[in-house]
């Protein structure tokens, strides 16, 4: 009985025992040969032809063969082993992942090029559809010297275009495997913020190059800062401040901007300011989806009243 490893298949018509042709009987990866007689203290070659399918993992692939009775199914020799060796094809098994983190100067997290047409892996095209569509704006080049960090620590540094690589990022499995990349936004010049998603996820294929871009961009920031008595025993914002937002939404909806919610606490534990200023922030994000026309950012922090 042969026991074929992961991935690999039999091609019918190969396989000789002591040099006469024998088929085998095909069951998954086992193949069986009956009526096989072998002399005490003899030895016989079995010789038979695999195909080593994209399934198969990579490093030393053990083929064994095992003599057994045919009635017990003892085994009556040491388990013969043939030792094959899959090396990785970058070409074809490794996925690569390049990108640009850009200048999003109207923080719509897409980067429009020197034609103005837009550019981003988010893009899905049906029909005849086969660029982007055009679209104006101001120029948004690359930042260089950003840092981007993977999930296992390597770092990558972006170019004087704002343009970065990772060769063979991933072996992906066969359904594909997720590879996850951060900005590092400390690596952001003074005042830039990120407009995009960070970090980011995006399932590979072996093979395929896959895009990810970045966005960052610096935009006036407006301080709102707030104590317990902007909320009502809920925790929920009170009328006079959701008025208020909602007036400030409406002023800063075309200029690029940036909302910075501070708490200032005065006895509260963190999860109690955290309840409060998330409450807030999901008012600001569903007052924002009427009257905004581009990502706003929205930050938090907690602070001790002194």
């Amino acid at each position: 009985m042969d026991s074929l490893p992961i991935g690999f298949t039999y091609t019918p018509g190969t396989a000789t025992i002591g040099g006469v042709a024998s088929e085998p009987i095909i069951a998954g990866s086992s193949l069986t040969w009956t009526g096989v007689t072998i002399a005490g203290g003899a030895t016989e070659t079995l010789e038979l032809v695999t195909r080593v399918g994209p399934g198969a993992p990579t490093g030393e692939l053990v083929n064994t063969v095992n003599a057994l009775d045919p009635v017990t199914g003892e085994a009556l020799a040491t388990p013969a082993t043939a030792v094959v060796r899959r090396e990785v094809e970058a070409v074809f098994e490794c996925s690569d992942v390049i990108g640009k983190v850009f200048d999003d100067v109207n923080f719509d997290g897409y980067q429009n090029s020197d034609t103005g047409s837009r550019l981003t892996n988010q893009n899905i095209f049906r029909g005849k559809n086969k660029v982007a569509p055009p679209i104006e704006g101001p120029r948004e080049p690359g930042l260089p010297r950003v840092r981007l960090v993977t999930a296992t620590g390597t770092i990558i540094t972006t170019d004087e275009y704002g343009r970065y690589s990772v060769p063979c990022a991933e072996l992906p499995r066969d359904m594909g495997s997720n590879f996850t990349l951060k900005l590092d936004e400390r690596s952001l010049p003074t005042g830039y913020r990120v407009t995009t998603e960070n970090p980011r996820t995006m399932r590979l294929t072996s093979g395929i190059m896959t895009e990810m871009n970045f966005g960052a961009a610096i935009g006036r920031v407006i301080d709102i800062d707030l104590t317990a008595t902007a909320f009502d025993r809920e925790d929920e914002p009170v009328a006079r401040l959701t008025q208020g937002i909602d007036r400030l939404l409406g002023q800063v909806a075309s200029q690029p901007t940036v909302l910075r919610l501070s708490y200032f606490s005065s006895g509260e534990g963190t999860r109690d300011a955290n309840r409060k200023l998330e409450r807030l922030e999901k008012h600001i994000k569903a007052r924002w989806r009427r009257v905004g026309n581009y990502r706003l950012i929205v930050e938090r922090n907690i602070k001790s009243l002194q």
